[in-house]
């Protein structure tokens, strides 16, 4: 049988996840369509360039 050794590739950085759960944390755990808005509205609006 084949394998691959590394598995499926990541999409996001440790810094990413960390990131997303300390904004899920911070606005009580909303619902993931909220907290896309959330970051969205921080990057468009308020130049947020983590998000």
């Amino acid at each position: 049988r084949q394998r691959t050794l590394k598995g499926f590739s990541r999409k996001y950085t440790e810094e990413d996840i960390r990131l997303l759960a300390q904004t899920d944390e911070m606005h009580g755990n909303l619902s993931g369509p909220a907290i896309k808005k959330i970051c969205e509205r921080a990057w468009k609006i308020f130049g947020e360039t983590k998000y």
